[in-house]
């Protein structure tokens, strides 16, 4: 009797063993399920908030900067930076950090580690600048959004990013007063409104240790207006010459870093390379009267436009309590 007791206690103990275990294993297929649902909820609702920021940055972004100087070739350009690079002084080919974004460097993208997954970030600034010539004085305030980030992980080895942000932009309106032939006050009126805007996406490899690699693939459009128009006050005859600059098209950038542990510290070696960008515009110009009717028009020369090859190099060392970074 003993011997089949323990028998029985025995058969009892496996039967709510196999429970126990078959509950087990049901919650972690449970508990599996529902983290995979949340990791895709959570993936879904920040691609969303992305996209629809993204439109409000790219209807927001028309023309905020506003200056003079954006007068000479595409305007007013713009770094493709993040909060961590602005408060360095715009230095970041050859920072790595463990919890900001580096866009000057895609290779830079794989420093960020777990538990960190995914990062979102959106930057601004506001400023105010004082113009002055000879005889007049002006000041203009200036602000916006400069970027728009969003970084996740595929791997260990491989980070991925997407972002918007400007690469140029125009925004002026000059009067001043020349003699032209027997006319001594001719009204010169010059007019510039318009941007460019890269949407990016980049990714960054960890190669060992030691080594990552990286490169963003950015889609540049948006378009540029410029106007000059000559009015004589005699006659009330306006010519204008208007041209009109846009693009659509590609670019594609890579980076490089190399890290040394140096006992407590890390010194790190960056570079980065773009081939440049060739933009064209189309010009036409408009001869007004005195009540604004057209008396003639016609199409003036093309435009170019050029952004040379571009290649930089950093140098960087760091510890978990300073960085101390050159390019």
């Amino acid at each position: 009797m003993t011997m089949y007791g323990n028998l029985s206690r025995l058969k009892r103990t496996m039967r709510i063993t196999r429970r126990m275990l078959a509950s087990a294993k049901s919650f972690r297929w449970i508990r599996s399920f529902y983290t995979r649902i949340v990791v895709s909820c959570v993936r879904k609702f920040s691609l969303c908030l992305f996209l629809l920021l993204t439109s409000l940055v790219t209807s927001f972004a028309q023309s905020t900067y506003n200056s003079p100087y954006s007068v000479y070739g595409i305007g007013m350009l713009s770094d493709r930076s993040s909060s961590l690079t602005r408060g360095l002084g715009g230095t970041g080919v050859a920072i790595q950090d463990g919890f900001n974004l580096n866009h000057l460097n895609p290779a830079s993208y794989g420093s960020i580690q777990s538990p960190v997954s995914h990062i979102f970030e959106i930057g601004t600034y506001v400023e105010s600048n004082r113009y002055l010539t000879n005889v007049l004085s002006e000041s203009k305030a200036n602000g916006g959004i400069t970027n728009l980030n969003y970084w996740f992980k595929f791997k260990h080895w491989w980070s991925s990013a997407i972002g918007l942000s400007p690469l140029s932009s125009v925004s002026y309106n000059i009067r001043t007063e020349k003699a032209v032939s027997l006319v001594p006050d001719a009204s010169y009126f010059y007019k510039g409104s318009g941007n460019i805007t890269q949407l990016y996406s980049g990714n960054g490899f960890n190669i060992n240790r030691h080594l990552s690699v990286g490169f963003n693939v950015a889609y540049l459009f948006g378009t540029i207006k410029r106007s000059e128009s000559l009015s004589i006050p005699e006659t009330g005859d306006v010519l204008t010459l208007e041209t009109k600059m846009f693009t659509n098209k590609f670019n594609i950038d890579f980076g490089v870093q190399y890290k040394v542990q140096l006992k407590k510290r890390i010194l790190i070696f960056g570079a980065t390379f773009d081939n440049g960008l060739s933009l064209k515009g189309k010009s036409k110009q408009t001869l007004f009267d005195g009540n604004m009717d057209t008396l003639s028009r016609g199409k003036g020369e093309n435009t170019k436009y050029k952004l040379p090859q571009n290649a930089g190099f950093g140098l960087s060392l760091q510890s978990k309590r300073s960085i101390v970074a050159a390019d």
